[in-house]
C-alpha cells in the first residue's frame, strides 16, 4: 500500500491548505448531490425521475413538471440533527449539532388550456424554483495521544521545504532547521545525528509514542439549484421539459492541528507544543441546462429520461494559514486569493414508475455521473492546450488515475392508506466516484427515508424523515509518497450521519 496513490496526493495537495491547490476532493464536493427537495420527494428517496407533479422534479427531470394539471406553489423547511464520529488508531472522536436548513421553494404555472382529446399539445407549464442539493456541514475531531509521527515530519519532506503554506511557514516559525547547507532538513522534535535522526526520542521507556496530537475540522456550506423552465404534455402520452439552472455553492473549511511533545527535546528553546491553523473559503456560481422526457407506453407505466449538462462554475477561493510557536512567541501567517473555473461532469438519469391510480406508486431511478470528466481551468484562459496551464497535472490525474463514474440507485414508494392520507418510504445508495486504490476503507453513501402526507384538492402537507450516512477516510496527517520516519501513516475513518425532518406545505389553484 505504501506506494499506492501517495505521490498523486502530494501532487494534488489533498490535505486541506497544505498547498492550497485544487484537487479531486474539491471536484467531488462540487459534484455532490444529497437527498434534498420537498418532503414528498425526500420520503421517497428522490425517486421522482418518472413520477413528476412534484416541485423537486425541476432539479431531477424537468419533464415531470408537465404532469401538473394546475398551478401549484410550495415551500419546504427542515431540521437536521448531525452526528460525526471518527476512528483514529485507538481513539474515537464525536460531535453533535442541530441545523435548520431551507430546503425548497417553487411554483409551477399552467399557461395553456388543458384539453383531453385529440392529438398535439394538451397543456403547457412554466416553472421556477429553488432546491437545496447538498449540505457540507461537518465537525470532525481526531485524537492520537501516543503518536510516533508528527506534522513536523511532513514539513521536512523535500516537496514541502519551499511550499508557502507548509515548509516555509514552519521554517520561519523555528519548527524546522536546515543543516549541512540545506542538504538535510530536520525538525525541533528530533536529534540531529550526523546524517540521520535518532528515533529513541519519539518513544518512552514502554515504547509508546510521545507526540500528543489533536485535530479539529469544521466544515460549512451548501449547494443550491435555481431552475427556470418550460414543460409540455403531448396527448397525455409524452411529457417533455427543459430548464436553465443556476447553481450556487459555498464552502468553508477551518482546520486546527495541535501537537504537544511529551519527551526530551535537544534544544532547550524548542517548543513543547505548537498549533497549525488553516482557513479555506470557496464561493461559486455556475450554469447548466436540464432536458427530460417521460413516456407512458401504457396508462400505469411511466419511463423517464433526463440529461443534465455539465455545470460551468466560476469559483473564488480565499485561503490563509498560520503557525503558532509559543516558545518563540511567534505567529507566522500566509494568505492569498485565487479565481478559477470548474466544469462538472454531466449527469444521466433513467427512471421507471408504476402509477396505480390513487392507490399508490412505485418508482426507481438510476443515475450515472462520470467524475473523471471533471475539469479545472484558469479563469482567463480559453486555450485547453496551454503549456502554462497550472491544472494540467491535476486534470490528468483525475481523468486517468483517480476518479471514475459513480452510480446512484433510488427506490421509492407511496401508498394510500386512508384517502387523502399517504404513507411513503425510500432507499438511496451511491457508489464511490474514486478508484479503489485511492482509499483504505471503502467509502459508503446511503440514505433510508419515510414519510406521510395529506393531499386535498387545493392544499397539501407532507412530512418526511431521512437518515443519511456517509463514511470516508480522512488523512489526519497528510498522506505522502515518502514514508514517515517512525510509523506508517494511516487515515482516520469518519462517519457522518444526518437525521433530517422536513415539512412541505403547498397550494393548488
Amino acid at each position: 500500500m505504501c506506494n499506492r496513490i501517495l505521490t498523486a496526493l502530494l501532487c494534488l495537495g489533498a490535505w486541506p491548505l497544505m498547498s492550497h491547490a485544487q484537487d479531486y476532493t474539491d471536484a467531488l464536493r462540487f459534484n455532490r448531490n444529497d437527498l434534498m427537495g420537498t418532503a414528498r420527494s425526500q420520503a421517497m428517496a428522490g425517486a421522482y425521475g418518472a413520477v413528476g407533479a412534484d416541485l423537486s422534479s425541476m432539479s431531477i427531470n424537468p419533464a415531470g413538471m408537465a404532469v401538473y394539471r394546475a398551478t401549484e406553489i410550495g415551500l419546504s423547511l427542515g431540521v437536521n440533527v448531525i452526528k460525526d464520529e471518527s476512528e483514529f488508531y485507538q481513539s474515537n472522536g464525536s460531535d453533535d449539532r442541530v441545523r435548520v436548513p431551507f430546503d425548497q421553494i417553487g411554483a409551477a404555472f399552467s399557461i395553456g388550456r388543458m384539453r383531453e382529446e385529440g392529438g398535439g399539445l394538451y397543456s403547457s407549464n412554466m416553472f421556477i424554483g429553488y432546491n437545496r442539493l447538498a449540505d457540507f456541514s461537518s465537525r470532525q475531531v481526531y485524537y492520537d495521544p501516543f503518536s510516533y509521527n508528527s506534522l513536523l515530519d511532513y514539513f521536512c519532506f523535500d516537496e514541502q521545504k519551499l511550499a508557502l503554506m507548509t515548509g516555509d511557514l514552519a521554517y520561519k516559525a523555528y519548527l524546522t532547521n536546515d543543516t549541512l547547507g540545506g542538504a538535510f532538513t530536520y525538525n525541533v522534535w528530533e536529534q540531529f545525528v550526523v546524517d540521520d535522526v535518532n528515533p529513541k526520542f519519539r518513544q518512552d521507556q514502554e515504547g509508546k509514542g510521545l507526540v500528543n496530537m489533536k485535530k479539529n475540522v469544521k466544515e460549512d456550506g451548501s449547494k443550491g439549484d435555481i431552475s427556470i423552465g418550460y414543460a409540455g404534455n403531448v396527448a397525455n402520452k409524452l411529457y417533455f421539459g427543459g430548464s436553465v439552472n443556476i447553481r450556487t455553492l459555498s464552502y468553508e473549511n477551518k482546520t486546527t492541528h495541535y501537537e504537544s511533545f511529551e519527551g526530551y527535546t535537544v534544544d532547550p528553546a524548542s517548543p513543547t507544543y505548537f498549533s497549525y491553523r488553516t482557513n479555506l473559503d470557496q464561493d461559486g456560481t455556475g450554469v447548466c441546462f436540464n432536458l427530460g422526457l417521460i413516456y407512458r407506453p401504457v396508462n400505469f407505466i411511466r419511463l423517464g429520461f433526463a440529461l443534465h449538462s455539465p455545470t460551468f462554475y466560476s469559483i473564488n477561493e480565499r485561503y490563509s494559514a498560520h503557525i503558532h510557536n509559543p516558545a518563540r512567541g511567534l505567529i507566522v501567517d500566509a494568505d492569498g486569493e485565487y479565481e478559477y473555473k470548474y466544469r462538472s461532469p454531466s449527469r444521466f438519469i433513467a427512471s421507471v414508475a408504476g402509477i396505480f391510480g390513487k392507490s399508490g406508486l412505485v418508482s426507481v431511478d438510476f443515475e450515472r455521473t462520470n467524475h473523471s470528466r471533471s475539469k479545472f481551468k484558469q479563469k482567463d484562459s480559453d486555450d485547453d492546450f496551454s503549456y502554462s496551464d497550472p491544472f494540467e497535472s491535476t486534470n490528468s490525474l483525475m481523468r486517468n488515475e483517480i476518479l471514475k463514474a459513480s452510480n446512484t440507485l433510488r427506490i421509492g414508494g407511496e401508498l394510500s392508506v386512508l384517502s387523502p392520507i399517504y404513507l411513503r418510504a425510500g432507499y438511496r445508495f451511491t457508489t464511490p466516484g474514486v478508484k479503489s486504490a485511492y482509499y483504505v476503507n471503502k467509502p459508503k453513501d446511503y440514505a433510508i427515508s419515510g414519510g406521510i402526507g395529506v393531499r386535498l384538492n387545493n392544499f397539501f402537507a407532507d412530512l418526511a424523515y431521512v437518515c443519511s450516512v456517509k463514511k470516508n477516510d480522512h488523512w489526519v496527517l497528510p498522506d505522502s509518497s515518502q514514508e514517515y520516519f517512525y510509523e506508517h501513516n494511516t487515515p482516520a475513518y469518519l462517519t457522518h450521519r444526518v437525521h433530517s425532518g422536513v415539512v412541505t406545505v403547498g397550494f393548488r389553484f
